[in-house]
């Protein structure tokens, strides 16, 4: 972050990358979430020059396909990590939670509209899917980033572990940022141009896999859904095994498949729409629509049958579901082509 890195800086970041296997770093009890970025700077650092190697177009490929491999591995090594040491601080003072309540649990983003980000521990990867995702395309691979959503993770696992009167507590602390995050939402909507319209919505989640913690992912669209009388959607963007567990009568949910990946189908929740990862361009004419791969260094052509997303296509300049007046990931009562 910061200079151009040499060749041997390059080496270096792969070097360090290899024998990576994670840090157990102590940080202060009272800690923010810029002290965490700052005792894991060094990490965070290297991740994020890992990152940018997977994705250059100038470097030698071979170094370029070293860190495309080992970027999934060292970001969740990273997160866990982080997640370890807040845990420490929690086992030895539970009054400390509320520190994991500070700035914003929910993020907004011109592309993504507001969301939550959570950790790629979540995930359960395809063997596409790990290295392609757009959470190490810049923004998405900063240092920020990647404690907000080890934080948030962690909310969520404790959420699902604990008992009755701590999950009523994390709920009773989300309740100010889920009321900042509708209002967020509702005024998107009210800016849309003359013609234009669509339900407000937040993203459940813009990195990382709810689905991994569906009672809390259960829980908070609950909470999205009473406190703005059902006038707030909750989105979610799934291809998790525990998908099955989402309500769909509180989530819309696109199940996700790729070419690696498509017996996954046995986990697509019933009343879910069926979407398609088309990496390398690869579309399916068996799903509501195909979101081609892109970056911001390199766009796929689209190669088959298929409904693709607008915003996904080679030409499009903006890429923002409303400039399109596009809403079909987030309208409910649609169902998947194959089933």
């Amino acid at each position: 972050m910061g200079r151009l890195n040499s060749l041997s800086d390059k080496k270096n970041t792969l070097s360090w990358a290899n024998s990576y296997q994670g840090t157990h770093v102590k940080i202060p009890n009272n800690f923010k979430l810029s002290t965490i970025s700052n005792f894991y700077d060094i990490e965070l650092k290297k991740y994020f020059a890992l990152s940018a190697l997977s994705r250059s177009t100038s470097s030698p490929k071979e170094l370029v396909d070293r860190a495309y491999n080992l970027i999934f591995r060292i970001r969740t090594k990273i997160e866990k990590s982080i997640t370890e040491s807040i845990k420490e601080i929690l086992h030895k003072d539970e009054l400390a939670m509320e520190l994991l309540f500070q700035g914003s649990f929910f993020g907004c983003s011109k592309k993504q509209g507001v969301s939550v980000r959570l950790p790629l521990t979540s995930c359960v990867p395809s063997k596409l899917c790990g290295a392609a995702c757009y959470a190490h395309d810049v923004l998405d691979a900063a240092p920020a980033s990647i404690v907000r959503g080890a934080i948030n993770g962690l909310i969520a696992e404790i959420y699902e572990k604990e008992d009755k009167n701590t999950k009523k507590y994390i709920m009773t602390q989300l309740t100010s940022h889920t009321k900042i995050a509708i209002n967020t939402s509702i005024n998107e909507v009210s800016q849309l141009q003359t013609a234009w319209n669509r339900r407000p919505y937040i993203r459940f989640s813009h990195v990382g896999e709810i689905s991994e913690w569906p009672k809390f992912c259960n829980a908070l669209a609950k909470q999205v859904k009473d406190i703005s009388n059902e006038s707030v959607d909750a989105i979610i963007y799934t291809r998790h095994p525990k998908a099955k567990y989402i309500d769909t009568d509180l989530s819309i949910v696109n199940f996700t498949l790729d070419k690696g990946s498509e017996n996954r189908i046995a986990w697509k929740p019933d009343n879910s729409r069926l979407v398609y990862s088309a990496f390398g361009g690869e579309i399916s004419p068996e799903v509501e629509v195909n979101f081609l791969e892109h970056h911001r260094w390199i766009h796929m052509d689209p190669i088959g049958i298929g409904k693709v997303c607008p915003t996904t296509l080679p030409e499009t300049k903006n890429r923002n579901c409303d400039s399109l007046r596009c809403d079909l990931c987030f309208l409910k009562g649609t169902f998947s082509v194959r089933s």
